[in-house]
């Protein structure tokens, strides 16, 4: 029986064992075994929270591990194609397993942020080569205020409630 159906027959068996004139309970029993079953309910799915979240930490570390390894092997290749590449000095290698080729790319490097900023001003043209970030909402600061007695006109604190199963 799932727990919506145990509390469901808990509900009929009040309903069906109380005499109407007395308000006397006929059938004990049967509401003492549903209590237990709904205990028993209870009980397992708290431990299947439980093994769930074992689980959910196994998975987090595993995964954990594999962005290590994942960025281990990725810093090797990064040492390994620096050596080729001063081993090549700019040249093909040709290998009937494997080629080694270069192609030209180009990149704006900015060595001095603060002088490009007060040349765009300058020019006129900020919004075309600067970029503003949305402002963010300090929640955490924005909280304390709030629990310190200050309003705020669309913010205010809500009381949640969480389940620990442990």
């Amino acid at each position: 029986m799932t727990l919506y159906q145990i509390d469901r027959a808990i509900l009929d068996a009040i309903e069906r064992g109380t005499d109407p004139e007395t308000g006397e309970m006929t059938n004990a029993d049967e509401l003492m075994q549903l209590q237990m079953d709904r205990h028993e309910k209870l009980k397992n799915i708290a431990c299947y929270i439980k093994n769930l979240n074992d689980d959910v930490r196994g998975l987090k570390a595993e995964a954990q591990a594999l962005i290590e390894r994942r960025r281990t092997t990725e810093a090797k290749i990064k040492r390994l194609e620096t050596l080729l590449d001063q081993a090549l000095d700019g040249q093909r290698f040709d290998d009937p397993c494997c080629v080694v080729s270069y192609r030209k790319s180009k990149a704006v490097e900015v060595e001095d942020a603060d002088a490009v900023m007060t040349w765009a001003c300058k020019e006129g043209r900020e919004d075309e080569f600067i970029r503003y970030k949305d402002p963010e909402i300090n929640k955490t600061a924005l909280g304390d205020w709030l629990k310190s007695g200050g309003e705020v006109p669309g913010a205010h604190i809500v009381e949640r409630r969480s389940i620990g199963v442990r």
